[in-house]
């Protein structure tokens, strides 16, 4: 990342901490996520809960709260909703891939425990960092306008060596851009 993209993230980072501030004596209004796992992989309770963690804490950071509920709403809320589905196997070598619902306000996103698994495994990396950014990736794809993929940060079409180590250090992010994209997303959605 050269220096004029890192100065510009953390100029963005700086208005999205200001912006999403509760003015004093008005509740917080930062947009929420609603995210529902079905753990068809029977992925590690341990592993699944500090992976959820991760994907809070990579959300936070652009402003954005994540609740994991455990059922499906029995009503319909005014939150933009994802429904995350752990696979065993996927049907081709990605960690995971994106379908969009109706209205733009929901999508599902599949995850394929083998696929985090080798990628972990091979070069050396914990499962659920792995799991929670491969999540939060997909997920962009639910919130950003297509084509997702960028050059830099969490969406990446594919992770290399160094988007690895950020991922382990919790340094990989989405760029100030996409942070700013998928607050317009849910501002206008939700």
């Amino acid at each position: 990342m050269s220096d004029q993209q890192r100065f510009r993230s953390a100029i963005a980072v700086a208005i999205l901490t200001v912006w999403t501030k509760p003015i004093i004596g008005q509740q917080d209004t930062r947009p929420v996520v609603e995210v529902r796992v079905l753990n068809q992989a029977e992925m590690a309770a341990d592993v699944l809960s500090r992976a959820k963690e991760g994907v809070v804490r990579l959300f936070r950071e652009t402003g954005i709260d994540v609740i994991w509920i455990d059922t499906a709403p029995e009503t319909t809320t005014n939150r933009f909703s994802v429904q995350v589905i752990l696979r065993h196997k996927g049907p081709t070598p990605v960690l995971g891939t994106t379908f969009s619902g109706t209205h733009d306000r929901c999508g599902t996103v599949f995850v394929y425990q083998d696929h985090v698994l080798q990628v972990a495994l091979q070069r050396e990396q914990d499962v659920a960092g792995i799991l929670a950014y491969t999540i939060g990736h997909e997920m962009g794809h639910l919130l950003l306008a297509h084509p997702a993929h960028s050059a830099a940060g969490v969406m990446r079409a594919s992770w290399d060596a160094n988007d690895l180590w950020h991922i382990a250090s919790g340094s990989l992010h989405f760029t100030a851009e996409q942070a700013t994209a998928i607050h317009a997303r849910l501002s206008s959605c939700c």
